[in-house]
């Protein structure tokens, strides 16, 4: 009997370690999605309204749930966004850059 109880606490710590493990790495592809599209987002908006795109790229992010952290919009119509969202595991932070596609 013993011997059963201690396999089962050792299945029991595994299942809440892959639980946790996933949702860490959904969280972490959640928030690396809504920082594409903020900057997607960001970056259209720049090109349609000049000095627009840090505030479009806010709207998407907040839309997805997740906090702005830092935005630039540089000169050639790029934007880099920065985001921010809280987990149970801790904060999780992803970046991303969008722009006009054409050489430099």
């Amino acid at each position: 009997m013993p011997l059963v109880v201690a396999l089962m606490a050792v299945a029991v710590a595994c299942a809440v370690a892959i639980a946790t493990g996933s949702g860490a790495i959904s969280a972490r592809a959640r928030t690396q999605g809504a920082a594409d599209l903020a900057a997607l987002a960001g970056a259209v908006g720049e090109r349609l309204h000049p000095g627009t795109g840090c505030t479009r790229a806010r709207e998407a992010a907040g839309l997805n749930g997740v906090e702005l952290a830092n935005c630039l919009a540089s000169s050639d119509g790029d934007i880099t966004v920065v985001l921010r969202d809280g987990s149970v595991l801790g904060p999780v932070v992803a970046s991303a850059r969008a722009g006009p596609s054409f050489s430099r």
